[in-house]
């Protein structure tokens, strides 16, 4: 998530738990392509009789004929096909295509990460994510889908244990150093989720999940070890990064 196209949308996603659509996914490169599912029959008849001989841009062609963007951003489908590529699938489809001059529409993680863009660059630490989404809400001027949709954010940010969030902030920011590599990501992943499986917070969830039939996002009864993440000290999270 640290090497996502917008280093705010990895956040966003990690704090969140927000579901990518599919436009955030191509957008942010986590995706290459995106199309209907009922076109996958298309796709696969096209490819399984491609000569092995003309393999390579061959498959590509296939691949975005098939679709309807990519992730480098060209509308292909607004555009006549080469001579010696397929035919569009749909002719007579004027519908506004999802990509047009390389911006993705659709894409509600990129939206929130434009609105909140400032917050996510220039704030290290969960508590002061919330305490500036906090000062957005309260100006006046902001418009109703705007507030809607940052306190959806700030909400599903505080709802998560307050030392997990701190501790996966801060994992995101350390993995897009230049000089991390998966390696080191991963071994410094499992320290600290070694050290968050043994807390109070793990075992007050699994309760409470336990509990609810194993329900998805489930809040122990008692609440978490620190009532808000402002509870939450630098030295409690350096504990568990430390060797």
């Amino acid at each position: 998530l640290s090497r996502l196209t917008s280093s705010g949308a990895g956040a966003i996603l990690a704090l969140t738990g927000m579901e990518c659509t599919a436009m955030d996914q191509v957008t942010l490169g986590l995706a290459t392509h995106v199309m209907p599912e009922d076109r996958l029959p298309y796709l696969e008849r096209n490819l399984s009789v491609l000569p092995r001989h003309s393999r390579g841009r061959a498959v590509d062609h296939v691949v975005e004929m098939a679709s309807d963007g990519n992730s480098r951003g060209v509308d292909f489908l607004a555009k006549d096909p080469p001579a010696h590529a397929w035919e569009r699938l749909d002719e007579t489809d004027e519908d506004q295509s999802p990509f047009v001059n390389g911006f993705a529409h659709d894409s509600p993680v990129l939206s929130l990460v434009d609105g909140l863009d400032s917050i996510l660059e220039e704030e290290t630490t969960v508590k002061g994510i919330v305490a500036r989404l906090e000062e957005m809400l309260a100006k006046e001027h902001l418009g109703e889908k705007e507030r809607e949709a940052f306190a959806e954010v700030r909400d599903r940010i505080v709802e998560r244990s307050p030392l997990a969030q701190e501790a996966t902030l801060r994992l995101l920011l350390m993995a897009a150093m230049p000089k991390e590599t998966l390696e080191t990501c991963m071994a410094r992943e499992r320290r600290v989720q070694t050290k968050l499986l043994d807390g109070k917070d793990f075992r007050a969830w699994a309760a409470a999940a336990t509990a609810k039939g194993g329900e998805e996002g489930a809040r122990p009864g008692g609440g978490w070890e620190h009532e808000h993440v402002k509870d939450v000290t630098k030295e409690e999270v350096d504990a568990l990064f430390a060797e």
